[in-house]
């Protein structure tokens, strides 16, 4: 009777153990193809951001390339103002040309390290 109780406990013993292996198994297994399609989803997304930027910076360039043929000052410094894709237009060696051209002031991007109400300006 003791000899058949050790022979089930070892036997329930080896099949909870067999069962837990193939869980993990099965856990990692599935842990790699949400990796593997969480990579192939960055990529995907990477590839449609490139495309935004090729087909922005296309409508940017048409933008450009009219104002300046057709367009006056005002409606360039309208345009470089409202558009911040016409200011990626603006990049590059073309810009300080540009904004030579035209009188602008060079945009210098920096961010404050006070907040506006300490440098003596109001937050509105």
């Amino acid at each position: 009777m003791e000899q058949r109780r050790t022979a089930l406990l070892s036997r329930k013993q080896k099949v909870v153990a067999e069962r837990d292996e193939a869980r993990r198994r099965i856990a990692a297994d599935a842990a790699e193809e949400v990796r593997e399609i969480e990579r192939e989803l960055a990529l995907l997304e990477a590839a449609e951001r490139r495309e935004r930027r090729k087909e922005d910076a296309k409508r940017a360039w048409v933008i450009g390339e009219f104002v300046l043929r057709n367009g006056s000052e005002d409606q360039l410094y309208k345009a470089i103002v409202e558009s911040p894709e016409f200011d990626e237009f603006l990049q590059g060696p073309r810009r300080a040309g540009l904004r030579k051209r035209f009188g602008l002031p060079e945009v210098v991007e920096s961010t404050p390290t006070q907040p506006a109400e300490k440098r003596g300006r109001s937050a509105a």
